[in-house]
């Protein structure tokens, strides 16, 4: 014997409520402030950790005086990548 379901279709929340819900799923129990400022942390933290990554892959197109002398995120020569 086979048994029948039902789906039950919920109905569309009312727009103040429908909003209401959405800024609580982006901006949590902390508020728009305190989004920004996670954010932001997090924005700092990845400039700090991926830039010195950015540098270690730049650093062997780059011969001794270029190290030195040019701006550390230039990329060197390939003559100088092939060589290394």
């Amino acid at each position: 014997m086979s048994k029948m379901t039902t789906t039950s279709f919920k109905t569309p929340l009312p727009a103040p409520r429908r909003w209401k819900k959405l800024a609580y799923r982006l901006f949590g129990d902390i508020g728009p402030v305190g989004t920004i400022l996670r954010l932001s942390v997090l924005l700092i933290f990845v400039i700090y950790f991926v830039i010195p990554v950015l540098w270690l892959l730049i650093a062997p197109s780059k011969d001794q005086f270029t190290i030195i002398s040019a701006n550390p995120l230039a990329f060197g020569s390939w003559e100088t990548v092939l060589k290394s």
